[in-house]
């Protein structure tokens, strides 16, 4: 559910589903922990914090999502409150944020094809790299196409929140408002911070 928008409030990075150890019953439970806590010595394509150790937690899949479903509960009933934390500055902010990024991954690209020119790296992974690039590029792109004029957003938080308790409706649904209201969760050991994507 929260696959690609959580991220770690300590150094920004996302925060990554681990797997625990399997119990009597055969089930195991899933964790999240930062992308940085175990730094790899190779170089990765995109980097978080400059690669730093970072010295977060983990922290249990299920009770992620349960403060994520219980605030989306909570704006089904008070949607005015999420839309005047939201103000247009912080928007305009915002598509800064991604047009920078865009601009960072443009950038990544022709260093690629340029390591591609000298023989530094393989076809294969020139490919690999740049299709990451790209994928993560047209969703920045997709997401700036998104109205933020605040009635627009007034009228799609009315059309997503078009049920009765969020937690009587299937997983996939839930995942899709989710994914169709949050831009990114950040999570503390102490707090789970929201941005909302309205």
């Amino acid at each position: 559910m929260l696959s690609g928008i959580v991220k770690c409030g300590y150094c920004g990075a996302p925060l990554v589903a681990r797997l625990g150890t399997r119990r009597k019953d055969g089930s195991r439970t899933i964790r999240y922990e930062c992308y940085n806590r175990y730094p790899q010595k190779s170089k990765r394509v995109t980097t978080y914090n400059d690669d730093k150790k970072c010295k977060s937690g983990f922290y249990y899949l299920l009770d992620l999502e349960e403060h994520v479903l219980d605030r989306l509960n909570k704006l089904h009933t008070n949607p005015e409150e999420v839309l005047s934390q939201t103000s247009e500055k912080d928007v305009q902010f915002d598509k800064e944020l991604k047009s920078r990024e865009i601009k960072q991954i443009q950038s990544k690209i022709e260093k690629l094809n340029n390591l591609y020119l000298i023989d530094n790296i393989s076809l294969e992974d020139l490919q690999s790299k740049t299709q990451e690039l790209i994928s993560r590029k047209n969703e920045l792109l997709r997401e700036l196409e998104v109205d933020s004029d605040v009635s627009n957003r007034k009228k799609r938080l009315e059309e997503v929140l078009n049920f009765e308790d969020i937690y009587s409706i299937d997983y996939e649904h839930q995942k899709f408002i989710v994914n169709s209201l949050i831009d990114r969760v950040k999570v503390h050991a102490d707090a789970i911070e929201i941005l909302w994507n309205i």
